[in-house]
């Protein structure tokens, strides 16, 4: 969540129009494109995924991006997306190199490699939030959403966040949240997850909420008339985090669920607050929107943020409507941003008449 001057500065730089005058609040960076797991729900690696060429972000391009990103005034580095960030050589060297320029770092992993070694450098390296995602909490669900790889991989999972967990009790450590996505599916096995989440003393649980991809496992999406269902089951669930002292995000996902494909139904304001990095320095709207609009290897961040292609972006998003759901060439029913977008629907809708724009 941004904070106040970062919010009071998108509605200024929406106030501009498509000549954006402040920097991303947020930016997405693939430190890999590779991963070592398997997850039916991936949108890069599932079977049915479109599939990617595995690679890294060369160190060089990291340490000149901590500079960029400084410079612009971007409030934190989001390190997810199409590959396990911390299958990056250097890892520990980019955390550092991200907090030396004073970014707000959050990790996004599958926890596969969450063994000691690697706890206790994770406790010391000045990461802020990180995000471990449990798609299976028992063998037999291993064997379901991770297919090909080993079921012992389950239990491993498992005791390295309850080894993640007790190490961030240190003050040092980061903010560590148990990512959970949850689907018509497993709804009915979120008792366990609960169990599991207090066996292992973690202070956050996130509640992921399933998107459809276009795979055979569309028909497990949440639907907005599947709400109240959602609700009774998480009433008893949601009283066992209280009583354990556990933080959640559960009226988040609540309200993803109502939304559906309704959050689609504003502009989207992504292209002033955020901007994604692939390996191969190609900048990108959002990972859901597979046009570059640039490279960092040919330009700098900078210059492809106030450049003609996000220009041009910022036009076609702002006359978005209801009817059209979503853009044609990106995968908006995986849309990262809608509760984003929807925020700031509210406010901004209020200063539109008297900004820049003149919307034909």
């Amino acid at each position: 969540m941004a904070s106040l001057i970062g919010k009071v500065r998108l509605l200024a730089s929406l106030m501009w129009g498509e000549d954006t005058r402040r920097g991303p609040l947020y930016v997405n960076v693939d430190l890999v494109s590779r991963c070592n797991n398997v997850c039916l729900g991936c949108f890069y690696h599932s079977e049915g995924a479109s599939g990617i060429a595995a690679g890294e972000m060369p160190f060089e391009l990291v340490t000149r991006l901590a500079r960029e990103l400084s410079g612009l005034g971007v409030a934190g580095v989001i390190m997810a997306g199409q590959g396990e960030p911390l299958l990056h050589p250097r890892f520990f060297d980019v955390i550092a190199t991200f907090k030396q320029a004073g970014l707000r770092t959050q990790v996004f992993t599958n926890g596969l490699l969450l063994d000691d070694p690697t706890v206790q450098r994770i406790v010391s390296s000045g990461i802020d939030v990180l995000r471990v995602s449990l798609w299976a909490i028992t063998g037999t669900e291993h064997e379901r959403w991770h297919p090909g790889i080993d079921a012992r991989m389950c239990g491993k999972r498992l005791d390295g966040f309850r080894a993640l967990a007790k190490a961030c009790r240190d003050p040092r450590g980061p903010e560590v949240w148990l990512q959970m996505p949850i689907n018509r599916e497993n709804l009915g096995g979120l008792d366990r997850r609960i169990d599991f989440v207090i066996e292992s003393d973690a202070k956050a649980a996130g509640f992921g909420y399933y998107r459809a991809y276009g795979s055979p496992l569309d028909y497990l999406s949440l639907r907005p008339e599947d709400l109240t269902t959602v609700r009774a089951a998480f009433k008893p669930a949601l009283a066992r985090l209280k009583a354990a002292g556990v933080r959640h995000d559960a009226e988040v996902f609540f309200e993803r669920v109502r939304l559906g494909l309704d959050a689609l139904a504003v502009p989207c304001y992504a292209p002033w607050y955020a901007c994604s990095i692939r390996v191969t320095g190609d900048v990108l709207i959002c990972p859901r929107c597979p046009e570059p609009l640039g490279n960092l290897n040919a330009s700098s961040l900078a210059d492809i943020w106030r450049g003609a292609g996000y220009r041009a972006v910022r036009r076609k998003a702002m006359r978005q409507t209801s009817s059209q759901g979503g853009w044609q060439d990106c995968a908006c029913a995986n849309c990262c941003w809608p509760r984003e977008n929807l925020n700031v629907q509210r406010i901004f809708r209020w200063f539109q008449p008297v900004s820049r724009w003149q919307i034909g």
